[in-house]
């Protein structure tokens, strides 16, 4: 069982004492027992000792499979012998926390993944990586944790003696650096972009946080511009050494040094994460082939520190060294490894021919390691976001700034897509912020919303620019010189809830539009919620959308009964004494659930390789029972048959897919006999537009010959009215339409017809179709508007 302890031994950092002194922790029996019982695990198992601060040790050998040609010498080329002595340190919270591995003190350090040593008390052990993750996350799997953790190191025991715990294919292994005093954030991009082939150094100004204490509290540290390019001066060192009071602690000013070798320098060899002071940082610049060129930055720092006069004598100075691998590293695509470090530097007086540099770091100034956090920018955004990279740059314009706006907005740019252009003329009032992606100082109202997202997305390091007008005064006034839509938009986003708006843009030619446009809107508390997406030449068009929307709900009950169309849509609710608003009352988390699936569909379309689909759109989400989730439904829509004609006015008649797909089927039918019936739809007089969404069978006492057709009335005010009811008031009578199978132009007769509906529709505006073989023809009565 080996050797016992002597009784008094240290009490502190988890040392050893006597178990006399403290109680063994509950679990160490029931570890040692696992232990014991591992396959990989000799008869040699010390008992648990307990440690001063309530954890405890297990001592014990683990067999390795070495080569046959190893074995006879006990020992791998490697230098993993056929019995590696460990030690299991637990702490005080096992089993919710997982014990550190600790290997011999001679045990190879050159080997890959081996954690840096972060505990001085440990600094004579080899601490394995085993696993890639946190070691507490593999003792919780299901199962014997312990076990698990037993078994993962006598795989990389096995690994460690063969040479083989890193494949090359894969790529360089970096130096292990998961728990470091700080991390530093750069851009990792530019940085690499600035080493040269020679050796070489360069300095950077840098701010950081850190709170009192040398260890206890972290640094976190950023580069402040990696594109100035600072010369060693003394008027550098007294602009770069400072103290700020700011919202978010005191900040300090320092400096950071990169440096690198020549290009012909490739370390091949691993070195773990030992270094804990200056004179450790310049042996591992001469491992990396640095040290002349750091050595030399550090001499002149010196210099200009004597120089600049400053009553300091300790402060932190910031290391970057650069070791050249010989494949690029894991998950990248450079063999460029940087590795930071922090000093806590000393200053010293030394005797001196030159007064004027007779100053000096000592080199026992400690020195820490510190991670590396990626600058937030569009490659590091689209990466976490699991995305494609893109380097397009083409705009998404967005109008509508608003609750659901902002929310998808704020997603795209999460997810490194952007420049924008942001539109709406509405200020940020205080009631905003119970469903807003923002979230300005409530009190002080005014602010524009385009201007406050903006703001927000360029925290982000993308570019947005505001524009706090009316998107209708932009598109139709011709004096107006600014243009909301760019030639290179990529995307369009409506989400005002304007009828108005979504009638105007669905207006404008292909040619002032440019991108797909993607429009949104919310229905019934938020239940129901629609996602429009314009075909190729923008054909079907938003408004071709939007109707086809209505008219699924004539035979889709499940959607209509989300709808409740006795009680109204906008309500409106008090803001304020005497004020008040007409807004949807809807929570802010339900408005995120429908955000995120169209933020989703945007990104899909903005990511496309093949371009935007042919087809246009319609997805129409509900909120499902439990009123937890949205179920999202797609209905393609084909191309419109669209005609334009020119009476008093101009007008434009759209026949939708479904439409002409229903036509067809009753003239087939009907041969060469006349047939027709009733025009069900939506008139625009703004945009002089009729929509057909769909048609109604010619009612039974309807008259068909081979030269004439006659429409009939029985039911037929009935079934408009259904219709009209079921769509929520939508869609209506619009007109009737009838075949010329032998062709023609619009009769006398039809004429005759025109005026009949222009009465019943009490002087609004009627559209008569006429399908003839060689395609469609209408006629238009104005009614009030002739």
């Amino acid at each position: 069982m080996g050797k016992k302890k002597k009784r008094g031994g240290r009490k502190q950092n988890g040392d050893l004492i006597s178990p006399a002194e403290v109680k063994l922790h509950a679990e160490a029996e029931c570890a040692w027992r696992i232990i014991r019982s591992h396959a990989s695990v000799g008869s040699k198992v010390e008992p648990p000792q307990p440690s001063a601060d309530g954890g405890f040790r297990i001592k014990f050998n683990m067999s390795v499979s070495l080569p046959s040609r190893a074995q006879r010498r006990g020992i791998s080329e490697t230098g993993v012998r056929l019995q590696e002595p460990v030690t299991l340190y637990f702490p005080r919270t096992y089993p919710f926390h997982a014990p550190r591995i600790l290997l011999r003190p001679d045990f190879n350090k050159s080997l890959p993944h081996i954690n840096p040593i972060l505990d001085r008390n440990e600094k004579d052990y080899i601490l394995p990586c085993i696993y890639d993750g946190p070691l507490n996350d593999l003792l919780h799997q299901e199962g014997d944790g312990l076990s698990e953790i037993l078994n993962q190191l006598s795989d990389w025991l096995d690994k460690a003696a063969i040479n083989d715990l890193i494949d090359p294919k894969q790529g360089w292994e970096p130096i292990r650096r998961d728990n470091t005093f700080g991390w530093m954030v750069y851009d990792l991009l530019r940085l690499r972009t600035l080493i040269s082939d020679n050796e070489g150094a360069l300095v950077f100004q840098c701010r950081f946080l850190k709170e009192s204490g040398w260890k206890e509290k972290p640094f976190f540290v950023w580069v402040i511009d990696h594109e100035k390019l600072c010369n060693i001066t003394p008027a550098l060192v007294r602009n770069s050494f400072f103290v700020e009071k700011g919202p978010y602690g005191t900040m300090y000013g320092s400096l950071v040094i990169l440096a690198w070798s020549d290009s012909k320098a490739i370390i091949d060899r691993y070195l773990p994460e030992s270094v804990q002071d200056l004179h450790q940082i310049y042996q591992r610049a001469k491992d990396y082939c640095s040290f002349s060129a750091l050595r030399s930055v550090i001499l002149d720092f010196a210099w200009a520190f004597k120089q600049a006069s400053i009553n300091i004598l300790n402060f932190p100075l910031f290391i970057i060294l650069c070791a050249r691998r010989p494949c690029a590293l894991i998950g990248d695509d450079s063999p460029l490894e940087l590795i930071p470090y922090v000093i806590d530097c000393y200053v010293e007086n030394i005797e001196s021919l030159f007064p004027e540099s007779a100053i000096r770091i000592r080199e026992d100034s400690p020195a820490l390691p510190l991670g590396h956090h990626h600058k937030v920018n569009r490659r590091l955004l689209q990466r976490m976001s699991g995305g494609k990279e893109m380097t397009n740059s083409d705009p998404i314009v967005h109008i509508g700034c608003g609750s659901v706006g902002s929310k998808i907005a704020m997603h795209l740019a999460r997810a490194g897509h952007g420049p924008f252009k942001l539109i709406d003329k509405e200020a940020f009032s205080p009631h905003n912020v119970a469903r807003h992606a923002l979230t300005p100082i409530p009190e002080f109202p005014g602010q524009p919303k385009a201007s406050l997202l903006a703001r927000e997305i360029e925290l982000l390091r993308l570019e947005a620019e505001p524009i706090n007008e009316d998107i209708i005064k932009l598109c139709k006034n011709p004096d107006n010189k600014m243009d909301p839509f760019p030639n290179n938009s990529r995307l369009v986003i409506e989400s005002t809830g304007s009828v108005a708006v979504r009638d105007m843009v669905g207006s404008l030619p292909d040619g002032k539009l440019v991108g797909r446009l993607l429009h949104t809107a919310l229905y019934q508390q938020g239940k129901v919620g629609i996602m429009v997406i314009e075909g190729s030449g923008r054909n079907p068009n938003v408004n071709d959308l939007v109707i086809r929307f209505w008219d699924e709900q004539i035979d889709n009950p499940g959607l209509r009964s989300k709808f409740s169309f006795s009680s109204r849509e906008m309500r409106r609710k008090e803001i304020g004494l005497g004020c008040g608003s007409h807004t949807m009352v809807i929570p802010d988390a339900r408005i995120s659930l429908f955000a995120g699936g169209i933020a989703e569909r945007a990104i899909q379309i903005l990511e496309l390789e093949n371009g935007t689909p042919q087809d246009g759109e319609l997805w129409i989400g509900m909120l499902d029972e439990n009123e937890l989730g949205i179920s999202w439904t797609l209905l393609k829509m084909d191309r419109t048959t669209i005609l334009r004609i020119k009476v008093g006015n101009l007008w434009e008649v759209r026949i939708l897919t479904e439409t002409v797909n229903q036509i067809a089927k009753e003239i087939k039918a009907c041969g060469e006999v006349e047939t027709g019936g009733v025009l069900i739809g939506r008139i625009s007089l703004s945009n002089h537009c009729f929509i057909i969404s769909r048609v109604l069978e010619a009612p039974p006492d309807s008259k068909r010959t081979p030269n004439s057709f006659v429409l009939g009335v029985e039911g037929l005010k009935k079934k408009v009215q259904e219709i009209h009811d079921k769509s929520g008031g939508i869609l209506n009578y619009v007109g009737t339409w009838h075949s010329h199978p032998k062709g023609g132009e619009i009769s006398s007769i039809d004429k005759d017809s025109l005026e009949q509906i222009r009465r019943l529709r009490f002087g609004a505006p009627a559209v008569g179709l006429i399908w003839t073989p060689s395609g469609f023809r209408a006629g238009i009565d104005e009614g009030k508007l002739a």
